[in-house]
């Protein structure tokens, strides 16, 4: 009968051991050598990634900052016209300014512009009467309620696709009167909280404000 070979009969012999570990040495260093060059590879890549990365974001950042630079510029320009010429007793001068400004064209990232004064409680009757008299579209504030203070929008451009929102007091909602407490103090823009707007096709919005603290009052954008 047939026996299996013994494994002693398969061992290598010991003159071949230096031959044996001279191949897996070369082997070792083999295997080294190309995870060394991957690695750096892969480091070089990665590293050209986070570098194309770093300029995109630094290219966006830069556009945000310009925009809201524009952004600011309008407001603070629209502020000093209300503080000179208060619209609520004459329009005239605004509905001149806005025209000018020509927002479509020349500022296409601003959805429009508003005026909204500060209105006290006790001052409330009479800015209605006012409104009334004037002939206004909206001559009452809403939503209906008792507050320390209201911020109706009184004007607004362009007056045809905005003037639904006349009469509407921002103090009203949370992430307008965000932008507004920010504002008032310390007589620099401010920013609302995102926020959807009901009825428009835009799905978010963000509301610019510069207070105009002679009068008392805020302009919006």
């Amino acid at each position: 009968p047939e026996t299996l070979p013994s494994l002693r009969e398969h061992r290598p012999s010991p003159t071949r051991w230096p031959a044996l570990a001279a191949a897996l040495a070369v082997l070792l260093a083999g295997a080294a050598l190309t995870g060394a060059w991957w690695w750096r590879t892969d480091s070089a890549v990665l590293a050209r990634h986070e570098a194309r990365f770093a300029d995109v974001a630094n290219r966006v950042a830069r556009k945000v900052d310009d925009r809201l630079l524009t952004q600011v510029q309008l407001l603070r320009g629209v502020a000093a016209l209300v503080e000179s010429v208060p619209p609520v007793r004459d329009d005239g001068a605004w509905r001149r300014y806005v025209d000018r400004l020509d927002l479509a064209t020349r500022y296409p990232e601003a959805d429009g512009l508003a005026y909204s004064p500060r209105v006290l409680p006790s001052d409330q009757a009479g800015y209605e009467a006012g409104l009334k008299a004037r002939g206004a579209a909206s001559d009452r504030i809403w939503p209906e309620g008792q507050r320390d203070r209201y911020y109706p929008i009184t004007l607004v451009d362009p007056p045809d696709r905005l003037a639904g929102l006349l009469g509407y007091d921002g103090y009203s909602d949370p992430p307008r009167r965000t932008g507004i407490d920010a504002a008032a103090p310390g007589n620099v823009p401010g920013f609302s909280r995102v926020f959807a707007l009901a009825g428009s096709a835009d799905p978010v919005f963000i509301v610019y404000m510069a207070p105009v603290p002679a009068a008392g009052t805020g302009a919006s954008a």
